[in-house]
């Protein structure tokens, strides 16, 4: 089977903070599964619909800034963690608005660290 993603992505936990757009709902704090330049695999604390967009920060470590993105939720999918009870949910979140120079950064913690592995 032929790999479809244009980006490298690296399973890491990064801080988030997300909100739906538009909404006056608090901000949900929440972890990445992977990051690339292209979008996130985000844990979630409850559903959301497909093609939701939401406001993103993330704290990539060795950033003195967070970066800021829109993303949009391209699929929802639950999970079991070993014999817990209940599902838990992840999204993968494709990034739709993005300064190119937050993509840079994102691609640079990303190849640098796995140049370390």
């Amino acid at each position: 089977m032929q790999e479809k993603r244009k980006f490298v992505r690296l399973d890491v936990r990064v801080k988030v903070e997300y909100q739906i757009v538009p909404s006056t709902q608090d901000k949900i704090r929440s972890f990445t599964k992977n990051l690339s330049q292209g979008g996130i695999c985000l844990f979630l604390d409850s559903d959301l619909e497909k093609d939701t967009l939401l406001d993103l920060k993330l704290s990539i470590p060795e950033q003195s800034q967070p970066i800021l993105a829109t993303g949009k939720v391209v699929w929802v999918d639950s999970f079991r963690v070993g014999d817990s009870e209940g599902d838990h949910l992840e999204a993968g979140i494709e990034f739709v608005d993005i300064f190119d120079e937050d993509r840079a950064k994102i691609a640079k913690y990303v190849f640098g660290v796995l140049q370390n592995k």
